[in-house]
């Protein structure tokens, strides 16, 4: 009777391997079948891998010659305000220098202003002279032309 168990077991155990092996007979060809997609599948993959690489590769080339001329674009920029900066400061003291003499041009306008009130004064006087002259002059000129005027007539 352990005999017949025995063989039983192992009858059964023959046949879960007979059915196992049977099972991947089928999937070894179906994977022989679909190895030529499987192939031309990892081919693209490796290409496109490839491709990845060179754009990759080509970024970061472009990457470092962006940020190279980003870099000496900055250079320049500070160049550029380092200059402005120094232009600022003479533009500044040269402001300075004329407020200076302006100043000192107002003061000196101020002590001769008294000195050009007086000048100024004694023209007016002579002015109104030479008006008041006329006025007398003017009547007596007119006066003798028309007399002759009249003489004539």
């Amino acid at each position: 009777m352990l005999y017949t168990v025995i063989n039983v077991v192992l009858i059964v155990a023959l046949a879960a391997t007979s059915v196992f092996a049977l099972v991947m007979y089928r999937e070894f060809r179906r994977f022989r079948f679909h190895s030529g997609e499987y192939a031309s599948a990892l081919q693209e993959t490796a290409r496109a891998m490839d491709g990845v690489e060179r754009a990759v590769a080509h970024v970061h080339g472009d990457g470092a010659q962006t940020l190279i001329a980003l870099g000496e674009r900055i250079d320049a920029a500070h160049r550029t305000l380092t200059s402005l900066k120094t232009a600022e400061t003479a533009a500044t003291v040269q402001l300075r220098r004329l407020e200076k003499r302006i100043d000192e041009a107002g003061a000196l306008a101020a002590k001769a202003q008294p000195a050009q009130d007086k000048t100024g004064l004694a023209l007016e006087k002579a002015g109104r002279r030479q008006l008041a002259d006329e006025a007398v002059i003017w009547p007596v000129v007119r006066g003798a032309g028309a007399g002759a005027g009249a003489r004539e007539a």
